[in-house]
Parts: structure tokens; C-alpha cells; sequence
């Protein structure tokens, strides 16, 4: 037992432990919060953050064209993977690793996805979902889906990564090389510039990338409802 935790290496999944465990706390923290929120008086700050939330799920899902029944149906797995990617991934800034950097989970979600236009396809268009296939391209085009949607988020959360290590070593080499003494030890660059660049990386890239897979999820499967 002990040899198996030492060998243990799965920082991703001690995340999805976290990102449950507090997706949990703050449900039930906004259960209560909206059960004592009167009509005639306005809501607290968390309840009012919470409804901009859904209007921006609702929102997204209107205006990719769902309609009807599609829509209603879709909303709750667009909401509940748009909060997956975008809380799992932000936890690196409490020193976690984000869920994107690794392929399995990005691919797993992918494949979800993926299935999705086939399953809503064949759903709303029955037998005539097949009669594109009749194009050799679209045959040619059936895992880029899948492809494109997996790799998207994995390298861009790998390689924002490697662009905060490279960015943080490079300065510590050119700064231990000028002439200033003990003051060496400290990279001040990296001091001055890592901030914004964290920012960018772990939160506004972060958001982006979630928004992208989740409008893209989105897209496909409004436009396998149609002909």
C-alpha cells in the first residue's frame, strides 16, 4: 500500500477531488442563498453572479440556433461542462494542477462531444443524418471533432505552461549574469512581468479556452440537428 502511494502521480485527479468537494460546498451555500431571496428585494451578490452565469449558458445555447426541445435538453450538460473545464482549470491558482493538462481528461470530454453529434444526428434527422456521408470528404472528416476539441485545450493549458517556465528560467539566467552581486539570487524581472502573464495564462486563457470547447460542443450538435 505504501509503495503504491509513493508511486502515486496524479495530481489532475486530486484536483477533480477538490474542484468536487467545493463545487459541493458552494451548491449548497447557493441553495440556502436563493431560498431566502424575496421577489420584492434585490438579490445578494452570489445569487446575482449565479443568474448572469446561466444567462450567459442560456445565451450561448440560443444563439448557436438550438431550438425547442434541442435546447432544453442541452443546457444542462453545456452549463454543468462549462463549469467543469473553467473551475477545474482555475484551480492552478491555488497550486493545483489544472484538468486540461492532461490528454485523458480533455480527450474523455472530447469523445462526449464527438458521440454527441452522432447520437443528436441520428435523433432529429433519423436515417437522413447518413446522407452526407455519401461525400467521401465527410467520411475523411468524421474524428476531426474529436481531434481538434482534445488537443485545443490540452496544448494550450500545456503550452501556457512551459511558456511561465521558460519565461521564469530565462530570466533568472540573464539576471544571474549581470554584475550586481548578491542581488542575483533574486529575479526581479520575472518579479516584475510574471504577474501579467499569469494572468493571461491561468485565468483570461483559462476562460477563453473553456468558452471556445464549450461553444464549439455547442455548434456541432445544433448543426447535427439540421440538414
Amino acid at each position: 500500500m505504501e509503495n503504491w502511494l509513493s508511486n502515486w502521480n496524479q495530481p489532475q485527479l486530486f484536483t477533480l477531488f477538490i474542484m468536487v468537494f467545493l463545487i459541493m460546498i458552494f451548491s449548497i451555500v447557493l441553495y440556502f442563498q436563493i431560498k431566502k431571496t424575496k421577489k420584492d428585494k434585490a438579490p445578494s451578490a452570489i445569487v446575482y453572479l449565479t443568474e448572469q452565469y446561466f444567462g450567459i449558458v442560456e445565451t450561448l445555447v440560443d444563439e448557436s440556433g438550438a431550438e425547442g426541445k434541442l435546447a432544453k435538453n442541452i443546457k444542462p450538460y453545456i452549463f454543468t461542462l462549462l463549469t467543469f473545464l473553467l473551475f477545474g482549470n482555475l484551480l492552478s491558482l491555488f497550486g493545483l494542477e489544472p484538468i486540461g493538462s492532461t490528454y485523458s481528461i480533455t480527450l474523455t470530454l472530447a469523445f462526449v462531444s464527438w458521440l454527441g453529434i452522432y447520437v443528436i444526428g441520428i435523433t432529429m434527422q433519423k436515417l437522413k443524418f447518413f446522407k452526407k456521408y455519401m461525400n467521401p470528404l465527410e467520411i475523411i472528416s468524421i474524428p476531426a471533432p474529436l481531434i481538434s476539441l482534445s488537443f485545443r485545450m490540452f496544448g494550450n493549458i500545456i503550452g501556457g505552461s512551459v511558456m511561465l517556465i521558460l519565461f521564469y528560467a530565462g530570466t533568472q539566467y540573464i539576471w544571474s549574469l549581470l554584475p550586481i552581486g548578491n542581488l542575483s539570487v533574486f529575479n526581479i524581472p520575472a518579479t516584475l512581468f510574471m504577474a501579467p502573464l499569469v494572468f493571461y495564462v491561468d485565468i483570461f486563457g483559462v476562460v477563453i479556452q473553456a468558452y471556445v470547447f464549450t461553444l464549439l460542443t455547442t455548434t456541432y450538435w445544433v448543426s447535427s440537428s439540421k440538414e
